[in-house]
């Protein structure tokens, strides 16, 4: 069924669904779900984001500030811009994000 869905589902959806999978440690899975979800909806704040954070829960940590710098400058609000420049400077510091 899940399947089915991530052919359907929305940017947004996507990415929640992704998190979800980062949060049971399901890193591999998630990475998944997030590149799906960028090619699906390439170009769109979401699936940045989603790249990001998937790099960042597989450990590759140059990979996912390339894509915080692309989704900063994709930010919609100001409030999506602040943190992502929070979590930008996390992996500047050469963290990985909190999940």
């Amino acid at each position: 069924m899940m399947a089915e869905a991530v052919e359907i589902g929305g940017a947004i959806e996507l990415h929640q669904y992704g998190r979800q999978l980062i949060t049971q440690k399901k890193y591999p899975e998630a990475m998944v779900i997030f590149e799906k979800n960028y090619n699906k909806h390439y170009g769109s704040w979401p699936t940045n984001v989603g790249m990001m954070r998937g790099y960042s829960a597989m450990g590759n940590l140059k990979k996912a500030l390339e894509y915080a710098k692309i989704a900063l400058s994709q930010a919609p609000t100001s409030e999506d811009k602040k943190n992502m420049e929070g979590l930008l400077k996390t992996l500047e510091l050469g963290k990985l994000l909190e999940q």
